[in-house]
């Protein structure tokens, strides 16, 4: 799947939810800046909303059979009872205050000798090697297209500009051979194994159990009055 990190990426939200009765917070402060690279989203990737069903089935069909204890949220106890019964809020500061990428990065750069990493979420080496290379390999998908998209409809990058960088990789063959070993070995698997991984027919959510048709009704309901304005296609 192209989701292989529900785990990684949904795991402060999951906490987030499931602590948020303990510790009787109803506000929360999110970390996601919108001009930062996320405004265009696949439609085939699954989402936290999902994680639930998907990662169960997964885990069913595939997994070692042990219990795995590993805590998610289903889409109608966080949107619903959570957010709309609780009144549950997350609060995006960032969102408020004017924020360009690069007079941020000069500005960090000048006070702390900070230097930028080549592409967003590159300090990750495991984040750079799935989203940079497994993704493109495997199904074809660049996710800079999404990230560049962000920039460009906020004026902080031209098309002309996104469209070059997205011509090239951004890591050569030779260091990639490199990152391809150093997660192999990471993931306990031979480099044949790994490899063999990434050709085996390709899966996307629809191809396990998930609730897309309930989100879909419930964001077309929402939509229609007035409390949201995201589309799903």
């Amino acid at each position: 799947m192209k989701r292989i990190k529900i785990q990684n990426c949904d795991t402060l939200e999951i906490f987030k939810y499931n602590n948020s009765k303990k510790w009787y917070c109803r506000f929360y402060v999110g970390y996601h800046l919108n001009n930062s690279g996320n405004f265009i989203r696949s439609t085939k990737t699954s989402s936290q909303q999902e994680a639930t069903k998907i990662a169960k089935d997964i885990w069913h069909k595939f997994g070692d059979g042990k219990k795995n204890n590993f805590s998610l949220i289903d889409t109608l106890v966080s949107k619903i009872w959570y957010q709309k019964v609780l009144g549950m809020k997350t609060i995006y500061p960032l969102n408020l205050v004017r924020y360009v990428k690069k007079e941020a990065e000069d500005e960090l750069n000048k006070k702390f000798g900070w230097q930028p990493f080549k592409h967003k979420h590159h300090e990750s080496r495991f984040t750079r090697f799935y989203e940079d290379f497994w993704l493109l390999k495997r199904f074809g998908f660049d996710k800079r297209k999404a990230h560049f998209s962000s920039l460009i409809m906020t004026n902080q990058m031209s098309r002309e500009e996104a469209l070059k960088r997205v011509s090239s990789p951004e890591m050569d063959e030779n260091f990639l051979k490199q990152e391809f070993e150093y997660v192999a070995h990471k993931l306990d698997l031979s480099i044949e194994e790994l490899q063999q991984l990434l050709e085996l027919p390709k899966n996307y959510y629809f191809n396990f159990k998930n609730k897309r048709w309930i989100i879909n009704m419930g964001a077309n309901l929402l939509r229609f009055l007035g409390l949201e304005r995201r589309y799903f296609r």
